[in-house]
């Protein structure tokens, strides 16, 4: 758990707590993200999720699971065991203009499972805010993330708003791919990597088939016969996100994860939307609170612990995976803020009675549903989930879901006493929730997207205009001369007429990503540098510096504080031979760096991190301290004895 988050406390229980340790199983807990009721095979859909249904076979059917009816509530409910009325995400989604998020004063499931013991990851769909870093995902317990912030971003560019929305530890990624794919990738790499020894928890909520409908043409053509275009486009969707499900689980067989060892939850986020899947037989779809939108489908797996192919009909809700899941990661929750999620393990794996006295599926200034038994009271249920405004007419609607799923018959007026009671059961939950936060569902008046979602662009003078070097200066801040010219729109230095050593920028800088292609005209030392500067010309901190002896390997000769000391010398095999361009990405966040050349990440170094330490003992060096503590330092162009060129040279500063 964060040292910040102080409300609740976490207590890890030894061999004689609820579980022992050697039985705490890695739990892989994948969501969909707006699949319907209808929309998987075991519910007698025609699109084909075999890999799903095949966990339908092998676990626990949960045929009574609720989610919230839109993305944003149902994370924060899944990562608190709190309703969303208590996190202020009671009203639509976190659009990405909002200026709010999954309240930081909340202790996450993957902070509890990572003081319990567990390693924790999320591959896929965050949406639970990125105003300030804070609410990150690697902010809120997870030790590593993959994916997005946003919803609806494009699956293939990764934007959403003209803003880039893929991210790889917190930090700008660009990978290049459908989104579905490269999550199902990630995931899959995590649990190969990952140390068995040591529990896992690892949640993959995919971002499909949310809108835009978008698929791989090879998926689109599977669903040729469906004559609709955007239902054709849906189908596949759903299929390729199946095959990355099947991805996942394969890799768990492939790495030797034991199934009995092994807890798999799958889910929807909310229910689908009619006109694209399928809820039937419930009534309406994702934004309302009517069973089609809050009842979606559900699996839980753990082989020689689980019935295979048994189904669980009793209501349970998406709160209950925090107290269950903890339970079963053998930690007990002790905290000042109540849980609305109930310890469900009883009814899911011996079939007891729901926990629950009650069931909220939302409360808000415009509407509400709350489900007693096997009553549910629905206020207002034309008002969608993303509603600014109250409704201008009110309505009111009981309804029996054991006998009446579908929610055709309203016995409001036959059954006074019932619906007077629920009335009042759902005003007082009204008064215990807080203010909701509510940003408009378009981007407010002068709203400008950020060139990378959740890393504010900082304005800043440019590095280089293709004309002049009027931004650099010589180390001692005195103007170029000698040797550095423009040439053709590039950086040249010309060693016939002498040569300058180093050039650095004018204006210093904390975060950023540099992207530019270079090429030297035969071996040397020539390259780019970031560095902290302290004082005078002492430099502190970390450097990076393109370094080619000709062999493609990195050049003996170390520099005190460079961190080409950290590379492996074969990732320099990528490097072009003397004379052709190279290209090379490096983002600077905090205390890491990332280095890509030639489409490949050949570093990614972390000061703190233990394989960073080892280096830096190994090394001959001291002084490479302060990177993260003085972030702000100068970019350097640097030469040893090569002529050098640099073209192409982009900042974005975060």
């Amino acid at each position: 758990m964060s040292k910040s988050f102080i409300p609740f406390l976490i207590v890890a229980l030894g061999m004689a707590s609820i579980v022992a340790a050697s039985e705490r199983p890695h739990i892989i807990l994948m969501m969909a993200d707006d699949l319907g009721w209808g929309d998987v095979g075991f519910h007698g859909s025609k699109i084909a999720t075999p890999h799903i249904d095949q966990l339908s076979k092998r676990g626990v059917q949960l045929n009574q699971f609720y989610a919230q009816p839109v993305c944003s509530p149902t994370r924060g409910a899944l990562l608190t065991g709190r309703y969303p009325m208590r996190l202020g995400l009671q009203c639509g989604v976190v659009r990405p203009w909002a200026s709010h998020g999954l309240p930081l004063d909340e202790t996450t499931l993957p902070q509890a499972l990572q003081d319990s013991g567990y390693a924790t990851a999320i591959c896929g769909k965050w949406h639970l805010g990125h105003v300030t870093t804070d609410y990150l995902p690697t902010r809120r317990g997870f030790d590593h993330q993959y994916g997005h912030y946003n919803g609806a971003l494009d699956y293939f560019t990764h934007i959403r708003d003209g803003g880039h929305d893929w991210h790889r530890d917190d930090r700008p990624n660009y990978d290049e791919g459908y989104s579905t794919n490269l999550i199902g990738d990630a995931a899959a790499k995590i649990i190969a990597d990952h140390d068995k020894s040591r529990p896992l928890f690892l949640y993959v909520p995919f971002n499909a088939p949310h809108t835009p409908l978008q698929a791989p043409s090879e998926y689109i053509r599977k669903y040729a016969d469906i004559p609709n275009q955007q239902r054709r486009t849906f189908a596949a969707m759903v299929t390729c996100m199946d095959d990355a499900v099947g991805h996942i689980l394969a890799a768990l067989e492939e790495h030797g994860y034991p199934s009995e060892k092994t807890l798999i939850v799958f889910c929807s986020d909310n229910g689908g939307i009619p006109r694209l899947g399928s809820n039937r037989p419930l009534r309406a779809g994702k934004g309302t609170l009517y069973e089609g939108g809050v009842r979606v489908p559900a699996v839980v797996v753990w082989e020689n612990v689980l019935q295979a192919g048994g189904v669980v009909d009793q209501p349970l809700h998406i709160v209950d995976l925090y107290p269950t899941l903890l339970r079963l990661a053998g930690a007990e929750v002790v905290q000042q803020k109540a849980l609305d999620g109930k310890d469900a393990w009883k009814t899911i794996a011996h079939g007891k009675p729901s926990p629950h006295e009650f069931l909220l599926h939302n409360v808000t200034p415009y509407c509400g549903a709350l489900r007693m038994g096997d009553w549910k009271l629905v206020h207002n249920g034309h008002v969608g989930a993303n509603a600014t405004q109250a409704a201008t007419e009110e309505s009111w609607e009981l309804f029996n879901i054991r006998v009446d799923p579908s929610e055709k018959n309203d016995v409001s007026r036959q059954q006074p006493e019932i619906t007077a009671r629920l009335r009042t059961k759902l005003a007082a939950l009204a008064k215990e929730a807080v203010k909701p936060n509510i940003p408009p569902n378009v981007p407010p008046a002068g709203f400008q997207s950020p060139k990378i979602w959740g890393h504010a662009q900082v304005d800043a003078p440019p590095l280089f205009d293709g004309n002049t070097l009027a931004n650099w200066t010589t180390l001692d801040g005195q103007p170029v001369t000698k040797g550095w010219e423009v040439v053709d729109g590039m950086i040249h230095l010309n060693t016939a007429q002498g040569r300058s050593g180093h050039i650095v920028t004018k204006h210093e800088y904390g975060n950023f990503t540099l992207t530019f292609e270079w090429k030297i005209a035969s071996a040397g030392n020539s390259g780019l540098k970031y560095r902290v500067r302290r004082y005078g010309r002492k430099t502190l901190g970390l450097e990076y510096q393109i370094y080619d002896d000709g062999q493609k390997t990195l050049s003996p000769n170390k520099s005190a504080g460079s961190l080409y000391d950290l590379y492996e010398p074969n990732e320099f095999k990528r490097l072009k031979p003397a004379g052709e361009f190279n290209s090379s990405r490096i983002t600077v966040d905090g205390q890491t760096v990332e280095h890509w050349l030639n489409g490949r990440r050949i570093l990614t170094a972390t000061v703190g991190d233990e394989e960073w330490e080892r280096r830096l003992a190994a090394s001959k060096f001291s002084d490479v301290d302060g990177f993260g503590e003085n972030p702000f330092g100068q970019i350097m162009l640097t030469d040893h004895g090569s002529e050098v060129w640099y073209r192409k040279l982009r900042l974005e500063v975060h």
